[in-house]
């Protein structure tokens, strides 16, 4: 498996385009805020897309939904169901925190729920569902590492003082999700620096 990450608009959202070497299937994780330019690096690398995944729908993780499902037509928006409600509120919560309404986002063409596996040629990504940021929040398990959104970052945890947030959730999630993993698993959060399982148990404050 490859990776190509792209840390991409104002709130500098982690975009992460990965596929498998021997068949070139990829799946586009979070297509946030100006990430046309993984679209582009998928054209140069001659990809073939298969997946967006969104793993939760705060607007700075699915702002271009509507734009790659144009460019890929074939590709399949995933998302956990509960989270629909939160897309499809997406330009009043843009304008609260003073953006404009994103183009409106298409629904999903599968919807993922606690142990799905997705493949990219042999490679797995199974989903977790992460609750406690929002609802139905989704981890990506993959050969590569976990992709964890804006539930475990390095050094710290995803606020919950947002509509549906919920610490307590948060917390059980992490440690009952995340914290299981083998310690040298990569973490690639939604924002921030990547980092590893054995790292966050070690020395993330809030996981005390």
């Amino acid at each position: 498996m490859k990776i190509e990450t792209f840390v991409c608009g104002p709130v500098q959202t982690n975009v992460y385009l990965i596929w498998n070497e021997d068949t070139r299937e990829a799946a586009l994780i979070d297509p946030g805020m100006n990430s046309e330019e993984a679209g582009e690096a998928a054209a140069k690398f001659g990809l073939i897309p298969k997946y967006v995944f969104n793993t939760h729908a705060h607007f700075d993780h699915t702002w271009l939904n509507a734009y790659y499902k144009r460019l890929w037509p074939a590709a399949r928006l995933v998302y956990n169901k509960l989270e629909e409600p939160m897309l499809d509120a997406s330009p009043q919560a843009a304008a609260i925190f003073g953006f404009p309404a994103p183009e409106a986002s298409p629904h999903a063409d599968v919807y993922c729920v606690e142990g799905d596996v997705f493949m990219l040629g042999g490679e797995e990504m199974r989903v977790h569902h992460v609750p406690g940021h929002t609802p139905g929040h989704i981890g990506l398990l993959a050969k590569l590492g976990v992709f964890s959104g804006d539930v475990l970052f390095q050094g710290s945890i995803g606020r919950c003082d947002l509509p549906g947030g919920n610490e307590a959730l948060l917390l059980q999630t992490i440690r009952e999700k995340l914290l299981v993993l083998p310690e040298d698993t990569i973490v690639y959060p939604g924002h921030g620096p990547t980092t590893t399982i054995g790292i966050e148990k070690a020395a993330n404050p809030f996981l005390g």
